[in-house]
């Protein structure tokens, strides 16, 4: 699964704009990060994708944005994806 996981993370870095890929499980371990994605983040991700989930369960997607930067962060299954696009 690791393997998987950085080939994904692989792609969606050479994506236009893409900057970061991050990817937690449920209990907010970093199974993942890379480019600008930090795995201190990790847990801050997955109790965000929690959150959203409790105001609309059917699969939310977050999008936080600020002046540099826009994450995207959902769930799917047993698994959270954060990706970072610069703006």
């Amino acid at each position: 699964m690791e393997k998987q996981l950085k080939d994904i993370s692989a792609e969606a870095l050479n994506n236009d704009k893409v900057c970061g890929f991050l990817c937690v499980d449920n209990n907010g371990l970093c199974l993942t990060a890379s480019g600008e994605a930090n795995e201190r983040s990790s847990g801050t991700v997955a109790t965000i994708a929690s959150l959203a989930q409790k105001l609309d369960s059917s699969n939310p997607i977050v999008s936080i944005e600020s002046d540099k930067r826009q994450i995207l962060i959902k769930t799917t299954k047993d698994i959270t994806t954060a990706i970072y696009k610069s703006c």
